[in-house]
């Protein structure tokens, strides 16, 4: 049977406050949880695997055992501030936690390394060589350095992200890039001018992309 490969950050299961400052369409942090719970659930098999960029409970060891019970998938996390005192019984229930980690890709869109890490890196080993980098902990509201991107649940209508989304993401933007340079680099000012734009949006931060997205829908 096939595995896929699923990343996901940020959950914050149980902590109430994140409800009031980030998640205001939530009425209770229970839907929060449940919630995020089936949505995971929905996607992630219990062959697949599943890495998790940190920040995932603010709650005592039983209520974090109950849900990573509940939850599919061979689960691997990256640690986020908020993880450092998670109880040993709880990390026992991971296939492994490390702070940050190299991922070998071997894909036909891409075959090399994605830099796992909780916290957004402005440069990574290779970075300018066209290696990738997978963050959170910013939820949305960081713009992201060229081959990087946030796979926080606040990113991604509180689902985790399929690699193969990942790396279309990332092809696209390596063309976003690609015109960019080549227009920047133009006489035409008209082109010029174009590069700015596409430089302006490829450094957005998700949530100012959604918000001119619909300002140019007329929404």
């Amino acid at each position: 049977m096939e595995k896929s490969t699923w990343f996901t950050s940020d959950l914050h299961f149980w902590h109430t406050n994140i409800i009031k400052y980030q998640r205001k369409g939530f009425g209770s942090v229970e839907e929060m949880n449940e919630t995020l719970i089936q949505n995971w659930n929905s996607v992630v098999k219990p062959h697949d695997e599943i890495y998790i960029l940190g920040d995932m409970f603010f709650c005592g060891v039983g209520k974090a055992q109950e849900i990573m019970g509940r939850l599919s998938g061979d689960k691997k996390l990256i640690t986020g501030n908020h993880d450092r005192r998670m109880a040993s019984s709880v990390k026992r229930m991971f296939s492994w936690v490390k702070d940050a980690y190299p991922l070998k890709v071997n894909h036909p869109k891409y075959k090399g390394i994605i830099e796992l890490l909780h916290y957004p890196m402005a440069e990574w080993a290779s970075s300018t060589h066209g290696r990738y980098h997978l963050f959170g902990h910013s939820h949305g509201k960081r713009p992201t350095a060229n081959l990087s991107m946030d796979v926080g649940v606040d990113c991604w209508e509180y689902n985790p992200v399929h690699l193969d989304t990942i790396l279309d993401t990332f092809e696209e933007k390596r063309e976003s890039l690609k015109m960019m340079r080549e227009a920047k680099e133009s006489a035409d000012p008209v082109m010029n001018a174009m590069g700015e734009v596409l430089e302006d949006l490829i450094l957005m931060t998700p949530e100012d992309f959604k918000s001119r997205v619909q300002e140019l829908k007329g929404e």
